[in-house]
């Protein structure tokens, strides 16, 4: 009877642990999911800013052709 008890507790314990895995697995792919949305706007504003850095520098050359 004992040895039922140990062996159901031990079962118990393992699908608490795998129960435990599953949570934290779905908690990192919620949070990876979270960081890839920030790294791509950043990477659109990165783009965006080095866009409007060529059209500074382009403003520039004009202007130095211009005078």
């Amino acid at each position: 009877r004992w040895q039922g008890y140990q062996a159901e507790h031990k079962r118990k314990e393992a699908e608490l642990k795998a129960l435990t895995l599953r949570e934290a697995r779905a908690a990192l792919d919620s949070q990876s999911g979270a960081l890839r949305q920030a790294e791509l706007a950043i990477e659109q504003q990165l783009a965006e800013q080095r866009q409007r850095e060529a059209q500074i520098e382009a403003g520039r050359e004009a202007h130095v052709a211009a005078t």
